[in-house]
């Protein structure tokens, strides 16, 4: 099969779904990801041959509905390639932003203690490790099949992150391991924030197969991750500590409300690459 094939071939698998642009940004992350087809190599030259085994199991599954990165088994994430299967959410774009704010943020600061709760993957976690050599980084969930992938993308990378369970919800006692680390200068999460409500606006692809313990949370408690979280770790920042959160456009005003009220300064709410309010950074009283 021709290089050109394969994409079309991929392509078609899942135009049905998605609508013919998306489906051919499919294609590629298929081709590249499973195959090692770049798109430069694709344009370079379309036409050579390709060992396309599995096709037709792959484009099954692209048809049925599983996202691409579950066929694939993997993603990209702020330049690190991370193993993502069922159990463990999707990194996202918008999370990539909030990455490259925080490196932007704590440029020249040097070594840091870091926390990221609700890892899900270790993209965060690992990004952050990454960007800052020989820092302190730990990465929390509460799901034991995130804490295994977390753990496997850990090693890929050199075990330079801690990886810890803990319920955000629960009292805390269930912080112990995490918050006898000491201080952080650095407490991030992209906890789940979907509200029950919006279930019905979502695709297939998403409610399906995504697990729906690390999008959505209750109607009547939107902001529940935020508040246990800032709640938490008030009294546990370092002199330059700062918190992070991602969260949904919606609720912007009401995080930056509920963390004054919890006694953070300098709440600040920045926009993602849509123009939606995506990410609030505050520092402790």
């Amino acid at each position: 099969m021709k290089r050109r094939d394969l994409v079309a071939r991929f392509a078609d698998a899942c135009k049905g779904l998605y609508g013919e642009p998306e489906a051919r940004s499919i294609a590629f992350f298929m081709a590249e990801e499973v195959y090692g087809i770049s798109r430069r190599m694709y344009v370079s030259d379309p036409d050579a041959e390709v060992a396309a085994g599995e096709i037709e199991r792959l484009c099954a599954e692209l048809t049925q509905g599983r996202p691409a990165q579950y066929v694939a088994g993997r993603c990209e994430f702020s330049g690190l390639s991370l193993l993502v299967r069922e159990g463990v959410l999707i990194p996202r774009p918008e999370t990539e932003e909030l990455v490259m704010r925080i490196r932007k943020e704590y440029s020249g600061y040097g070594e840091l203690r870091m926390l990221d709760v609700c890892t899900g993957s270790g993209a965060i976690a690992l990004a952050l490790s990454a960007a800052f050599p020989g820092s302190r980084v730990t990465g929390v969930d509460i799901s034991d099949e995130a804490l295994s992938v977390a753990q496997e993308n850990g090693r890929r990378y050199g075990d330079a992150v801690c990886w810890l369970k803990a319920d955000v919800l629960a009292g805390p006692e269930t912080w112990d391991p995490v918050l006898r680390c000491g201080n952080y200068d650095l407490v991030v999460s992209n906890p789940p924030y979907v509200p029950e409500s919006d279930r019905c606006g979502m695709r297939p692809n998403v409610l399906d197969y995504e697990p729906a313990l690390a999008l959505f949370v209750a109607d009547e408690d939107p902001l529940i991750f935020y508040r246990a979280i800032a709640g938490a770790f008030i009294g546990r920042l370092s002199d330059r500590g700062m918190l992070w959160f991602e969260i949904h456009e919606r609720y912007a005003g009401q995080v930056c409300a509920l963390l004054r009220q919890i006694g953070y300064d300098d709440v600040t709410c920045f926009d993602d690459m849509n123009g939606k309010p995506r990410m609030v950074r505050c520092r402790k009283s």
